[in-house]
């Protein structure tokens, strides 16, 4: 909203936030065990995960990077990338290299759906360079999974005080900031409890707020003006 006002000042028309939306349900958890057993996830395991595009531009490599440096002090965690795209080599050389990162590769809409309901805590991750306002919407599948959230993206945006502030679904910082990326994984990983309630806001957040059917209703029906 402060963007678009700083590009049409004149403008007096309602406004309004709308945040990328999904289907109404919720990812079925139901078959976690049995899902994790299937993706050779352990039970004491801290599934870190990522899907999306494996594109320049994206920061994917720092995945890649944060593994290797929690390698040894946080034995538990493990971190999944799926996905396609022109960084995959570069993921696939740093699997290999990295016994507590695994690259699934591209998988199919349902496949990706298990692997969220079989993983602990969702990563977002932006460009540094980005220079308008930015909701990665995968955060609509991770918060559908219940999972809380560990972004580093763009200042120039509010994706982090949205959660961190407003939702309260997760731990974002600035994407070059590599020193509190790695302090809120140890966070996360170190609190189930803590991780349980990002992820449960995260999911009321988007019951409430992010569903298609709730979405429809409120640009139909909403009459504020921002």
């Amino acid at each position: 909203i402060r963007l678009f006002r700083s590009y049409f000042p004149k403008y007096s028309g309602r406004m309004m936030q709308v945040l990328p939306w999904g289907p109404a349900g919720l990812i079925d958890l139901s078959h976690r065990d049995e899902i994790r057993n299937r993706f050779a996830f352990g039970a004491g395991d801290v599934v870190c995960v990522f899907g999306g595009q494996l594109i320049p531009g994206r920061e994917i490599e720092r995945i890649g990077e944060l593994a290797q440096r929690v390698s040894e002090t946080l034995p538990t965690v493990r971190f999944a990338i799926a996905g396609s795209g022109p960084l995959a080599g570069l993921i696939e050389q740093q699997a290999a290299n990295l016994p507590n990162l695994t690259f699934l590769g591209k998988l199919s809409r349902s496949r990706y759906c298990e692997l969220l309901a079989a993983a602990d805590i969702g990563i977002v991750l932006t460009s540094a360079d980005f220079k308008v306002p930015n909701f990665p919407s995968k955060t609509v599948d991770y918060f559908r999974a219940q999972l809380p959230i560990l972004g580093a993206v763009e200042t120039f945006g509010d994706y982090t005080s949205i959660i961190n502030e407003e939702i309260k679904a997760g731990l974002s910082c600035s994407v070059e900031d590599t020193a509190q990326l790695e302090k809120n994984l140890r966070v996360l990983v170190s609190d189930a409890a803590y991780r349980t309630e990002c992820g449960q806001r995260g999911a009321d957040y988007y019951l409430n707020y992010m569903s298609a059917s709730n979405v429809v209703l409120r640009v139909a029906g909403d009459e504020t003006c921002c």
